[in-house]
């Protein structure tokens, strides 16, 4: 699972960052005010949504009232990236083809 293993990275590479709550993003709508409620119960600094282009924004846009974050944020892939279960374009290449090969590895 992803989320979990994204969680382990972070924590041991930054070990002062706590990781407040994770969540698959495999959910339907019924379940989305109930992640929100958590959310908000958790009230962290930063939230990160990895939901997917546009579907990330389109969440934080509908519970951004409800959510007590100070950031919130879709990162696209960048979590699969952390994970290690994808590759990440090579460094010297310049970002537009990092996007291009990220929008290319990408299941719509």
């Amino acid at each position: 699972m992803t989320s979990k293993k994204v969680a382990e990275v972070i924590s041991k590479t930054y070990p002062n960052i706590s990781i407040l709550g994770r969540q698959h993003g495999f959910f339907d709508q019924n379940n989305e005010v109930q992640i929100a409620d958590e959310i908000t119960t958790w009230s962290p600094d930063v939230l990160v949504v990895a939901l997917g282009a546009p579907k990330a924004e389109f969440w934080i846009h509908k519970f951004k009232n409800q959510l007590n974050v100070r950031i919130a944020i879709g990162v696209g892939g960048s979590l699969d990236i952390i994970a290690g279960t994808v590759k990440r374009a090579p460094v010297k290449e310049e970002v537009k083809c990092e996007l291009a090969l990220s929008i290319n590895k990408s299941t719509f």
